[in-house]
């Protein structure tokens, strides 16, 4: 839904609701002031997760103050209405004529950027395993952390509990999840790398392989070819710890391509 038919859609329910609770109190100042708090209330509760819910509640609560001014009558709600539409209306134009992004699109450029810097950061550990030391992966994942807030605050909408779209709240917890997974296998990753006694195994270039076609398979074109890293004999035991990170980071990946690869509008189907 656009934001200009979700502000007409809550402007008309809330004077519907108004129409009903406001008219039959008749501006009594103790049940008024009574909902007019709740109406506070649901309008700060509302106001991230649901722009319609939250209209609703702007609306009926100018239908209680209007009560008890003593002004309210239909006409005057019309008015509102036929302002909202038309403040709706410029609304449209605008994000479809200057502004034709979706809010979807929105999200997947936020979770994009978060999955390159997963791929920034692992190129730059395996640069520091590997003896580089000017390698530093540290920095990308501290920008890791906060793309990865950035991530929450655009999903916080669809995840919130009053959220009707069950489909897409799943796909949005399933997806911070597996993005949390990510970065804790991030920090792992980055720990070892700092470690000077960690050493460099043919296995960790092949793992680090994998992981940067994974995220490109994830932020390239759907139907893009993806191919098969080379299978490298066993190194030293000394890698491990970054193997185990690395495999984290493949298996938080490919769960990804489900939620993000998949029509929003769908059930989310977890397969084992």
């Amino acid at each position: 839904l656009v934001p200009g038919f979700r502000r007409v859609l809550g402007t008309v329910t809330g004077i519907a609701a108004g129409l009903l609770i406001a008219v039959p109190l008749h501006g009594a100042p103790g049940p008024t002031a009574a909902l007019v708090a709740v109406c506070v209330f649901g309008i700060f509760y509302t106001a991230a997760p649901s722009y319609s819910w939250m209209m609703f509640f702007v609306t009926v609560m100018a239908g209680l103050l209007y009560g008890l001014l003593g002004v309210l009558h239909p006409g005057l709600l019309l008015l509102r209405f036929e302002e909202t539409a038309v403040g709706a209306l410029g609304a449209a134009l605008g994000v479809t004529l200057v502004l034709p992004v979706t809010t979807h699109a929105a999200n997947d450029a936020w979770i994009q950027r978060a999955l390159h810097c997963v791929r920034a950061s692992t190129a730059a550990s395996l640069d520091r395993l590997a003896g580089d030391p000017d390698a530093d992966p540290a920095p990308h994942a501290a920008e890791l952390e906060l793309l990865l807030a950035r991530v929450r605050m655009a999903l916080a909408p669809l995840v919130h509990p009053l959220s009707p779209l069950r489909a897409r709240k799943a796909r949005a917890r399933q997806v911070l999840g597996l993005l949390d997974d990510c970065a804790r296998e991030v920090r792992g990753l980055v720990a070892v790398a700092a470690d000077p006694q960690a050493s460099h195994d043919a296995r960790l270039a092949a793992a680090c392989w994998r992981v940067e076609a994974a995220v490109e398979a994830l932020t390239a074109p759907q139907g893009a070819a993806r191919t098969g890293a080379p299978v490298l004999p066993a190194g030293p035991a000394g890698a491990e710890p970054a193997l185990a990170h690395l495999h984290g980071l493949e298996t938080a990946l490919a769960a990804l391509a489900t939620p993000l690869r998949t029509d929003p509008r769908a059930p989310l189907v977890v397969t084992a």
